[in-house]
């Protein structure tokens, strides 16, 4: 499957996404483009920018050791800092919350790690293994910085950011994906969402241009089409 994504990195009609063995800086009112090459080898796997439109990140893939996700001033395209051993071959997706004090990053096979980082510091905050299948998809909600989502083959998963007796740890809900197989986009959820009750459960997600969402109730069920939000 291939998938593209693609982030403001500036108010002045900029986009950055990945092509192969770079990440690419598009002018969309010039059409000039600034490739920035893959340092570990192996191509770019995914890349996020921050909400201040300040620095973006890139996640590599690397064939002889574990790839490391690199953090870019810009406009300078300076690296501001290095996150290492988060994944062992290569990265499929990243995310900053919206405040900008972390990073989410998931991993390719063999590990599927997900792990959320102190990334100022340079430092792991959280890890689990995400899924045994392709994930191409991890994100903080927009609605409670203390969970995420993610999904992919056959699987979205609800993780909570929680307090116990050993410390913070990620904990996870799986969801059902409706008919879909794979998950290709998923919008982030509430907090009333990430954590459903008994009697309600819900579960959106995207796949192209149409958004199925089935709500499910003790002795009901439904399904309903709804029209995408703009973007």
């Amino acid at each position: 499957m291939l998938t593209l994504c693609v982030h403001t990195l500036s108010a002045e009609n900029t986009l950055l996404y990945c092509a192969g063995p770079v990440a690419v800086i598009l002018n969309t009112s010039t059409h000039e483009r600034v490739y920035v090459p893959s340092l570990d080898g192996g191509g770019v796997g995914a890349v996020t920018v921050h909400p201040s439109l300040k620095y973006f990140a890139v996640g590599e893939r690397c064939s002889h050791r574990a790839p490391n996700i690199y953090i870019y001033e810009f406009p300078s395209l300076e690296i501001y800092r290095v996150l290492r051993e988060g994944t062992e071959a290569g990265y499929s997706d990243l995310d900053f919350n919206q405040s900008g004090t972390k990073l989410a990053s998931v991993g390719g096979a063999p590990d599927y790690m997900m792990t959320v980082w102190n990334w100022e510091d340079e430092g792991i905050m959280l890890r689990s293994k995400a899924f045994s299948q392709d994930v191409y998809r991890s994100c903080f909600s927009q609605f409670n910085e203390g969970r995420l989502i993610s999904g992919g083959v056959g699987h979205m998963k609800l993780w909570k950011m929680a307090s116990t007796f050993t410390g913070l740890k990620l904990k996870a809900r799986s969801a059902s994906l409706v008919t879909l197989s794979s998950l290709t986009r998923q919008l982030s959820v509430s907090s009333r969402m990430a954590r459903p009750s008994a009697a309600r459960r819900q579960a959106s997600c995207w796949s192209g241009t149409a958004r199925s969402s089935r709500s499910s109730s003790v002795g009901k069920s439904r399904r309903r089409r709804m029209r995408p939000p703009a973007l």
